[in-house]
């Protein structure tokens, strides 16, 4: 049947399908060299920073008028939609939440939920959450990774209410229109909806949602632009998750819950604080750690920019439990990334040396050493305590040791990696190290901020 006027043609479940699988191919080469070190490429972490990077399986829903795509693929505790989050509750004015949920928490207290409430009645199945059956599906790939595509007799509004069980009709998404430019979505990180009495829920790791049905927004050519585009701004979105923390989030233009992240004053903030610990490592180089860990505690983007840091958490021993007889042991900090990894830091002085002059790793390097291990174990034994804070802590943590100043060229490299192999700590940085890599990350940033979108 022929289109009539000039209405664009609609893609198909067929197209969407092969675009992503060489998007996901283009995005991880453009990923590449963003992360190898100049001239080669651009010198960022190689964080894991879009599940396009490592998903196994995307799932495309096509309405009438807009597109959703899925990943599933990291979850967070099964107990997330009863205290932990992040998610949007759907509940009516009439509570349908159980009293036995109720009882489990203390009134005014943070549990990671956001109830939201309809006004309305909420259908039965979007409620439920249940989709209609698809009226065409495609399937590319298997085993590694596979792409699943399903076409849906719905608008985009109906499609979004139902896979959030009515949250988008209560939440005003302020959603893109197809008079829009193209690849321009909202998109949701590490959130979850659930329904009030709990029988319903979803978590997503990534949803992007996209009003463009016609055919040149899906179209391959575009790919290689689009690519450099949404690199930028996932490292872009990787820098304000370290600043606010482990959330859900829905990014865009706008207030609450709905944001754009903009690095400029991320950057504004490394800037004075590379001058201020310059000076500092320049009068100071006999002070003593505490000083240095009162800095970073108050500068934490001198650490890592792309890292949220706890500083001196008390990880506490249940009663006689600890090998040593400790009430608890504390890390100078734990670094918590935007790819849910860890890393546990110890710092020593800046006086202090890796090693003797005969090669032999110092006392303050064998301490640091012996306090690491203890973390490691404490955080390997007793993870339960730690999970709602620090999830999936026990299976995703290195370990660094700050010491000393960077004297002596490569020798510094040797010694220190002679202490890594000895004692199985993965860095070992001296505090001229952190200058650097803030230095780096400074030009990054830059890059980040001339990326940005005005708002």
């Amino acid at each position: 049947m022929a289109r009539q006027g000039n209405s664009p043609r609609h893609t198909s479940a067929r197209q969407v399908s092969k675009y992503l699988a060489r998007y996901v191919e283009a995005y991880r080469r453009e990923h590449q060299r963003f992360v190898q070190e100049p001239p080669a490429g651009g010198g960022f972490p190689s964080l894991d920073i879009s599940p396009y990077l490592h998903t196994r399986q995307l799932h495309g829903y096509l309405a009438r008028d807009g597109v959703a795509i899925a990943d599933y693929s990291w979850q967070p505790d099964d107990t997330w939609a009863i205290s932990g989050g992040p998610a949007l509750i759907v509940d009516m004015a009439e509570s349908r939440t159980p009293p036995e949920i109720l009882a489990l928490h203390q009134p005014g207290e943070h549990v990671g939920l956001y109830r939201i409430v309809s006004q309305h009645a909420i259908p039965r199945h979007v409620w439920s959450g249940q989709l209609p059956k698809p009226t065409a599906t495609h399937v590319i790939g298997g085993g590694d990774f596979e792409i699943t595509v399903s076409e849906y007799p719905l608008s985009w509004r109906e499609l979004l209410a139902i896979l959030t069980f009515g949250a988008t009709e209560i939440v005003d998404l302020q959603l893109p229109t197809s008079m829009g430019p193209f690849w321009t979505p909202r998109i949701v990180r590490d959130l979850g909806f659930a329904t009030a009495d709990r029988q319903h829920q979803r978590f997503f790791h990534y949803l992007e949602l996209l009003p463009h049905m016609d055919t040149a927004a899906w179209d391959v050519r575009s790919i290689w632009a689009r690519v450099h585009v949404d690199v930028l701004r996932d490292f872009a979105t990787a820098v304000g998750r370290a600043e606010r923390g482990r959330e859900g989030e829905i990014s865009f233009t706008g207030s609450g819950l709905h944001f754009v992240y903009r690095p400029a004053d991320r950057l504004t903030a490394l800037e004075t604080a590379i001058r201020e610990f310059e000076s500092l490592l320049a009068a100071a180089d006999t002070t003593d750690e505490a000083v240095y860990h009162e800095f970073i505690r108050t500068h934490p983007v001198m650490l890592d920019v792309y890292a949220t840091a706890y500083s001196k958490p008390q990880l506490v021993y249940p009663a006689g439990e600890s090998p040593l007889g400790k009430a608890y042991v504390e890390p100078d900090f734990i670094l918590l990334y935007p790819d849910n990894t860890y890393r546990l830091v110890e710092l020593e002085k800046p006086r202090d040396q890796v090693t003797t002059r005969s090669g032999q790793p110092r006392a303050e390097v064998t301490h640091a050493a012996f306090q690491i291990g203890e973390w490691r174990d404490y955080i390997l034994n007793h993870y339960e305590l730690l999970k709602a804070k620090f999830p999936h802590i026990s299976s995703s943590m290195r370990s660094t040791i700050v010491i000393g100043r960077t004297r002596g060229g490569a020798d510094v490299e040797r010694r220190a990696s002679l202490v890594r192999q000895t004692y199985k700590v993965d860095d070992v940085w001296t505090y001229d190290d952190i200058l650097r890599r803030a230095r780096k990350a400074l030009s990054q940033l830059a890059l980040l901020n001339s990326s940005s979108e005005p708002t």
